[in-house]
């Protein structure tokens, strides 16, 4: 199962989804650098999360497709 959230802010709940199913690829995107590094942070080294990304992203700007 692959999961998007948008607007993830700092990641909190889609670090949440990846934990709660392992078999999952969970990626978080929302538009504020900082959240993001912090969120990056949270899943390389106190949770050790492998199925978890994060990404800068402006949701009004992706492609149609």
């Amino acid at each position: 199962m692959q999961i998007c959230e948008i607007g993830c802010s700092t990641g909190r709940m889609s670090r949440q989804i990846a934990q709660h199913y392992p078999c999952s690829t969970v990626l978080g995107t929302d538009i504020a650098e900082d959240d993001i590094k912090f969120a990056k942070q949270q899943v390389i080294g106190k949770e050790n999360l492998r199925n978890c990304a994060f990404e800068i992203q402006d949701v009004t700007k992706l492609p149609d497709d």
